[in-house]
C-alpha cells in the first residue's frame, strides 16, 4: 500500500529495535543499533515529523522503548536500564538490571518489568531518582527471555506471556509468578503481543501465529 502520506525519517545509523510514541507531545522516539535515541517530533506545518533531539548514554544497542507520563525507558544490550527526563531530555538514572542483553520492557501497573537472556524476569518500582528492584524471577537453567507481553486471559485474569530462547511459550500468572504452563513450538519464537481475548507469537520462520484464551 503506498500513499501520499508515507515519508521516510533518516537519522539512524544501522538497524532499528524500538519506536515508542510520546502522544501528549506528538512525538516519538526511535532506538536501535547505533546506540543513539532519537527524537521525532510533528510538525503541523510541514505535516512530517522532524528530528529535535538525540540522547546518549548507552554502550549498546537500544533495544526496547517505554514512556510513562514524562519519563523514558530505555533497555540496551549492554545490560541496563536508562531513566530519562523528557522534559528535559537527560538521563537521570542508569541501572545495571541484568547480566547480559535486556530484550525487554513491560509497564504494569505502577511497575516496570524487565526480562534479559540471562534468563530472568524483574519487577522495578520508580522512586525517584532511584529505580528500585523488587522481585526477581529465575527461569529454568539456561534459558534466555527473548520478549514479552502482559494479556488478560479467559477469565480476565493477568498473565504475563512470555517468549524464550528453548522453543517456549511461557506463561505467569500476576503479580505472584506462578507458573501458569508452557507451549512448546517447534521453531524459534522471537517475540509476543497481546490483543483482546488473544495473543500472537512472532516466528523464526516468518509465521505469525494467533492463540485465543479459553
Amino acid at each position: 500500500m503506498s500513499d501520499n502520506s508515507q515519508f521516510d525519517l533518516s537519522g539512524h545509523q544501522g538497524q532499528i529495535h524500538s519506536i515508542v510514541p510520546y502522544t501528549e507531545q506528538g512525538m516519538i522516539f526511535s532506538g536501535g543499533m547505533d546506540c543513539a535515541i532519537l527524537a521525532w517530533k510533528y510538525n503541523q506545518q510541514t505535516t512530517r515529523f522532524e528530528q529535535v533531539g538525540a540522547m546518549h548514554g548507552h554502550s549498546g544497542a537500544i533495544l526496547q522503548l517505554e514512556v510513562v507520563g514524562n519519563l523514558l525507558f530505555s533497555a540496551s544490550m549492554d545490560g541496563t536500564i536508562r531513566v530519562w527526563d523528557l522534559n528535559s531530555a537527560q538521563c537521570v538514572h542508569t541501572c545495571q538490571a541484568h547480566n547480559q542483553a535486556v530484550m525487554g520492557l513491560l509497564v504494569w501497573e505502577s511497575h516496570l518489568l524487565s526480562c534479559s537472556l540471562d534468563g530472568t524476569i524483574k519487577v522495578w518500582t520508580w522512586n525517584a531518582p532511584n529505580l528500585d528492584l523488587t522481585y526477581t524471577h529465575n527461569l529454568d537453567h539456561s534459558v534466555g527471555v527473548l520478549g514479552m507481553c502482559g494479556s488478560l486471559n479467559a477469565k480476565q485474569q493477568p498473565v504475563l506471556v512470555s517468549a524464550c530462547n528453548d522453543n517456549a511459550i511461557r506463561f505467569f500468572e500476576l503479580p505472584s509468578f506462578n507458573k501458569l504452563g508452557a507451549l512448546k513450538q517447534r521453531k524459534d519464537v522471537r517475540c509476543v503481543d497481546s490483543g483482546p481475548g488473544m495473543f500472537f507469537a512472532g516466528h523464526s520462520d516468518g509465521t505469525v501465529r494467533v492463540w485465543k484464551w479459553v
